[in-house]
């Protein structure tokens, strides 16, 4: 039984739409992606760039070998090359944004001792 035996009927006009038709379809990768950074960064906690950098490489690593598993057949699932695109720009947000974090925090530090 599925919705429409039950005789509801939806408007999928907006499934037309490449933008939304592709956040649809590349929401659950990204919030996937999400959760796995922020496990990781809760395990690993890294303090400077550097180490922001390990974890964003380690993720990538792990989620390729997932994507490359799926295309020899190692790992159940069906190989997708947006996936890994999806993956890493997750991976490049975290990078960026933590890259901000830590940058303005050592600038406000620079500017309080100098005081």
């Amino acid at each position: 039984m599925n919705l429409f035996d039950l005789g509801i009927t939806c408007d999928l006009d907006i499934l037309r739409n490449p933008i939304l038709r592709g956040a649809r379809n590349y929401l659950p990768d990204s919030l996937w992606a999400l959760a796995l950074l922020h496990i990781l960064t809760s395990l690993w906690k890294p303090k400077q760039i550097g180490g922001c950098i390990s974890l964003v490489s380690l993720y990538l690593v792990f989620t390729m070998s997932i994507e490359l598993g799926q295309l020899y057949r190692l790992i159940p699932g069906t190989f997708d090359i947006y996936d890994e695109l999806v993956y890493a720009t997750m991976g490049l947000c975290y990078l960026l944004i933590s890259i901000s974090k830590k940058t303005k925090l050592t600038n406000r530090r620079r500017k309080t001792n100098e005081n």
